[in-house]
């Protein structure tokens, strides 16, 4: 059974890392210094339906290929810290296994990742680059947000049947 359990980790774990790199590499719009990627929402349902570590690597794919893509992979490093820690917050309130934690945890994580964006660009580039970029961080979460949330219902019960 241990065994079973394993080889379907590793199936969504593919599924979803094949997913969220389509969906980074189309699903984006550029706005002031950055752009509005809508890859969170995938990244965010990972830890809904994985384990911890499984959804780790498939976000840490997901983001660098679609760095790799979108040509921002200098800065990929921003985004693995980034997410890395945004997923763990999401993973521990998905833990209490109550939807509406789990969308606080989103809230969380949400800031969480785009204060943790602020905080790095503005160390690495300017003031005003972080700022604009920052703006443009939390529109993106605006929306992903309300998707992941309804999302959620959908996606806990396909994962719980199988």
């Amino acid at each position: 059974m241990k065994n079973k359990s394993i080889i379907y980790q590793i199936s969504l774990t593919g599924i979803l890392t094949s997913l969220g790199i389509v969906i980074g590499m189309f699903a984006y719009f550029p706005l002031g210094a950055g752009n509005v990627y809508l890859v969170g929402v995938i990244l965010f349902l990972m830890p809904l339906v994985l384990k911890f570590q499984f959804a780790l690597i498939g976000c840490l794919l997901s983001l660098l290929f679609t760095d790799l893509y979108t040509g921002y992979i200098a800065t990929t490093w921003i985004s693995l810290i980034a997410y890395s820690i945004g997923l763990l917050i999401i993973y521990w309130f998905r833990l209490l296994d109550k939807k509406w934690l789990f969308i606080v945890g989103l809230i969380l994580g949400s800031l969480v990742v785009s204060i943790i964006y602020l905080i790095l660009e503005f160390i690495v580039f300017d003031r005003a680059y972080a700022i604009a970029d920052f703006w443009a961080t939390l529109l993106q979460f605006t929306i992903i947000v309300p998707i992941t949330s309804i999302l959620y219902t959908p996606i806990l019960i396909i994962s719980k049947n199988n």
